[in-house]
């Protein structure tokens, strides 16, 4: 939530030294406009539940489908494995992730052939249920 600490404080610090005013946005963002560009500000929190996750990890069915993905990655000779899970929109750290990995790779060329990006899209959609940021996807 916006109203939280931290992105209140990059509000309100935007506020103060930039001089500019925020209103809120579609989708559950904020919109400020600076210097003539329109600047959208969403948090977004993520939280895992060990213990659940921990559970869960033991259920037959979950045990099974390990399984297979393991002996499918085996049998393309990939040994470790990324998995990625972000919202399909500009500022959700999927460009950055991807130059890292290719950073890595070319630091790390003995990787280039064990390794493989599980990426996860998750596409945003506004209140009226159309999909946000489509023009990025695409």
């Amino acid at each position: 939530s916006l109203s939280s600490p931290p992105p209140r404080h990059f509000l309100t610090n935007c506020s103060t030294l930039l001089g500019i005013e925020y209103k809120p946005a579609r989708g559950g963002l904020l919109q400020m406009n600076y210097n003539g560009h329109q600047v959208h500000v969403r948090a977004c929190h993520v939280g895992i539940d060990a213990a659940t996750v921990t559970s869960r990890l033991q259920e037959d069915q979950v045990i099974q489908q390990q399984k297979l993905w393991r002996e499918k990655f085996a049998a393309m000779g990939r040994t470790v494995i990324i998995v990625g899970y972000d919202d399909m929109e500009p500022l959700s750290g999927m460009t950055l992730k991807l130059n890292a990995l290719q950073k890595l790779l070319t630091l790390f060329p003995e990787y280039q052939n064990k390794m493989l990006l599980v990426q996860v899209g998750i596409e945003l959609y506004d209140r009226r249920g159309g999909g946000m940021d489509l023009d990025y996807i695409e």
